[in-house]
């Protein structure tokens, strides 16, 4: 990386590497404490660099880290190091109490001065024509780096993988992170395995008009709800049409249609602003741009630092490439998807449209082949789940207050890495949109897995 940093910066790197370094050298001893902070591609000078990356390679291997040590291991590299300049840094550690702060003064100087290199990196690219929003999205995840401390470069060791896991656990057992996002079905997130785990990419994919944006609102107003930061980003409703599919859900016995025409009476105005009262407050977002990528969509995403993001639907996400073939273009959106959520750190919900094939099947059970234009989201997703409508009709109870002919949907969770696989029976209510889960008449409780 080309060195970007001012002349005032010269004397704190100097003053802080030279420090540590004698330390180091002064005291071997104290190297696991300085590494717990300080990593060699901090120090600005390539010497310091070196001798200290020399030094955690004696640690690594068991050896004492001292003067002559370091000097016949750098000897050893073909970096011949003065005798002189080594006895110099032991003397400047004139007091090893000290070093905690040397190393604050270290670690603040470096995310300087890289900071500094991305920003001045970022107006070149800029200057060189690149798209505004593609850097935009590169601004914003490496500020956040910046500042969640993760500036990790190369490949990271078991030991701090497991320590990482580790503190993972204890905050899921002392209540401080939650293992995984609810849905607020419990029948489906049992089947999921506690629910839509971190980082995850999740499709829920069906024919047309059988549920699937019902079903993601269902799921993003009860995350939402729950007090997580959802972001809907829907390619083919506007907001209007999104809120009034809430609201009807929510209340039941009344369309969407009804709701946005105004063809309502006083009483069910009185619900609705009931509802709007209580939803008020949820953190849910839409988007409001009529076409995104999923660069547009994680950008939106970054900026409202969202927990939990549901894209309606991936066949309508704008191509990067116009000219492109459809399966690649899909493709390409899958993986970027994946990627999304990783980078996130947030499960990333994605609705999917299905091909006619089931349609012709005899048995009509949707399977991973029936997903459209790709083979790459059944491979990039942690889980494929499908929203199954049959023509017979099943002798279900219908939840209190329901009155509507029931709609017999099954969710049918094809592939999954963290739990099961299998069938979970549900009621659509399609005049409202409202889903819920199931009992089955004339069966001991509800069943909430039916195997393939």
């Amino acid at each position: 990386m080309t060195e970007i940093i001012p002349a005032w910066m010269d004397g704190q790197y100097t003053n802080a590497e030279k420090f540590i370094i004698g330390v180091v050298l002064a005291d071997g001893r104290r190297l696991p404490e300085i590494r717990k902070t300080v990593r060699p591609e901090m120090f600005h000078d390539p010497v310091y660099r070196g001798i200290f990356e020399v030094s955690c390679d004696l640690s690594d291997e068991g050896t004492a880290v001292d003067i002559v040590t370091v000097a016949h291991k750098c000897g050893e590299y073909g970096n011949r190091i003065d005798s002189e300049l080594l006895d110099d840094l032991t003397k400047a550690a004139t007091t090893a109490s000290e070093i905690g702060m040397y190393c604050e003064i270290l670690v603040r100087e470096s995310m300087r001065r890289d900071m500094l290199y991305s920003v001045h990196q970022r107006l070149q690219d800029l200057e060189t024509g690149s798209e505004p929003g593609e850097i935009a999205v590169e601004i914003l995840s490496e500020m956040n780096t910046f500042c969640n401390g993760e500036r990790v470069t190369g490949g990271v060791g078991f030991e701090e993988s497991f320590v990482s896991m580790m503190q993972d656990i204890s905050d899921i057992q002392e209540g401080r992170k939650a293992p995984a996002t609810p849905s607020g079905f419990p029948s489906l997130d049992k089947v999921l395995g506690g629910g839509f785990q971190r980082n995850g990419m999740y499709v829920i994919a069906a024919r047309p008009g059988k549920g699937k944006t019902a079903m993601a609102l269902s799921i993003a107003k009860n995350v939402a709800s729950s007090g997580k930061r959802t972001l809907f980003v829907s390619l083919e409703m506007d907001r209007a049409q999104l809120v009034a599919r809430i609201v009807s859900a929510d209340i039941g016995g009344v369309s969407a249609t009804t709701i946005l025409n105004g063809t309502f009476e006083q009483d069910l105005w009185d619900s609705i602003t009931d509802c709007a009262t209580r939803m008020s407050s949820i953190p849910l977002t839409f988007n409001w741009q009529k076409s995104m990528s999923v660069k547009d969509i994680r950008y939106l995403a970054k900026t409202c630092r969202s927990e939990f993001v549901v894209i309606d639907y991936l066949g309508l996400i704008a191509n990067e490439n116009e000219s492109g073939k459809l399966y690649e273009e899909t493709t390409k959106k899958s993986k970027q998807i994946k990627a999304m959520a990783r980078d996130l750190e947030c499960p990333v919900l994605c609705l999917a449209q299905m091909n006619r094939e089931s349609e012709k099947r005899g048995n009509k059970k949707p399977m991973l082949s029936d997903l459209r234009d790709s083979g790459s989201i059944e491979q990039d997703a942690d889980a494929v789940i499908f929203n199954w409508v049959e023509d017979e009709t099943e002798d279900y109870e219908l939840p209190e207050g329901q009155t509507s002919d029931p709609v017999d949907l099954k969710l049918v969770v094809a592939k999954n890495r963290h739990g099961r696989m299998g069938i979970i029976p549900m009621y659509w209510d399609k005049l409202s949109g409202k889903i819920t889960e199931l009992q089955k008449a004339g069966e001991n409780g509800w069943t909430d897995r039916i195997p393939f």
